[in-house]
Parts: structure tokens; sequence; C-alpha cells
């Protein structure tokens, strides 16, 4: 990791600024383990102020993607820095449909992690694709159930229009998704797992036409 990157990260702005503005550092400069550039670290991290001296100053590629493809905004949206996802965006004008290796965009990275303040900013205010898949074809609504975040799920139904019957390429819908995921992991995750399942049930045209894995 360069120097630059590593003051990105702990969000030195001073730091980043003479680096950049006097040292000449690369601020497309990627590091060895996951292939981020500093802005991706700074965006990762939530340091909105690096992040706008990166983009308006040092001109920093909002689209550069890591070794798993994911861009800066993708970062942000993953760990829930909103007022970051908002700049790249509004100011950096990132593409809120670029996909990962794997086929995730920024919004099925958000609902993933329970992330509803991004989920909801890039559906309402930045029109992302309620229904974009991923090479196995789960949505945002997928990924949000399979996870168990219910307050996703009922906010990409309800606000959003995701389709609650769509499928991915195994054939199974979030419902299903939510009902096999709930058989994993640890007290808590399986509780809300189990709740997600049992708000799409209620939503689904289709019930009971498969039973818990």
């Amino acid at each position: 990791m360069t120097p630059l990157s590593r003051a990105a990260t702990t969000g030195h702005l001073e730091a980043v600024k003479l680096l950049v503005e006097e040292g000449g550092a690369d601020v497309e400069s990627k590091d060895n383990v996951w292939g981020m550039t500093p802005l991706s670290r700074a965006a990762a991290n939530g340091h909105l102020e690096v992040v706008e001296f990166l983009v308006e100053e040092g001109g920093a590629d909002v689209e550069s993607k890591s070794n798993s493809g994911q861009t800066p905004l993708s970062w942000a949206a993953a760990y829930g820095h909103l007022d970051v996802a908002e700049f790249l965006v509004e100011e950096g004008g990132a593409d809120v449909e670029s996909k990962e290796w794997d086929g995730r965009t920024p919004l099925s990275w958000a609902a993933s992690n329970g992330r509803l303040d991004v989920v909801e900013f890039l559906v309402d205010e930045a029109g992302a694709d309620v229904e974009s898949k991923s090479n196995t074809g789960w949505t945002p609504l997928s990924w949000a159930a399979g996870d168990g975040h219910l307050e996703v799920v009922e906010f990409l139904v309800e606000e959003g229009g995701a389709d609650v019957e769509s499928k991915d390429y195994a054939g199974n819908t979030a419902l299903d998704l939510a009902r096999q995921e709930a058989a994993k992991g640890n007290w808590w995750t399986k509780e809300r797992r189990k709740a997600a399942a049992a708000w799409l049930e209620s939503r689904s045209t289709n019930r009971g036409s498969r039973t818990q894995g």
C-alpha cells in the first residue's frame, strides 16, 4: 500500500493533500491486496472530505475498479456511507448500474448489507434498477432477503416496486432464498431471515411452492 492509500484509508486529509499536491502521488495507484485505489479506500471508510479532494482536485477516476470489480460507489454502498454515495453520484457522476465481476451493483451491495438509507437514496434519488441481476440471477431483493434485512425487503417491494416472484437462475424467488438461508448462521441471523421469509410469504402469489431448505 502506498503512503497515499494509507492516508486515504485513515482519512488524513492534510496528508493526502500534501502527497498529491507536493509529492505528485499517483491517485490511481492500486494496492496489492484488493486492487483498490486511494479513492476506493477513502469511500469504503467513509472519509467524505478525502473523497471530495481526490475527485475534485486530484482528478481520481470514480469508475476505477478493484480486483473484484467494485467501484468507489460500490464500496461506499456496501459499508453504508450515505454522504459519500451521494457525493459520488451527484457530484462525481458515478454509474449506479456499474457491476462487479459477479454482477452485483451498488444497490445490491447496499441491500445485502442492510444499508437502508443508501438503498433509499439509490432507488429514490439515483434511479437504480431494482431488478438488476447478478451472475446468479439474484436481484437486490434476493440479497436483502437472503441476509434477512427486513426493512430493506419492505422498502424494495413497497416503495421500489421490486418483483417478489422474480427468480434467480436456479429457480429461486427471494422467499425461497430467505427460507433456505434461515437454516444457517447463529440464532439472531436465523430469526432475521425467518422474519424476512414470513413477510415475503404474505406478499407472495405462490405461497408454499417450496419447503424450507
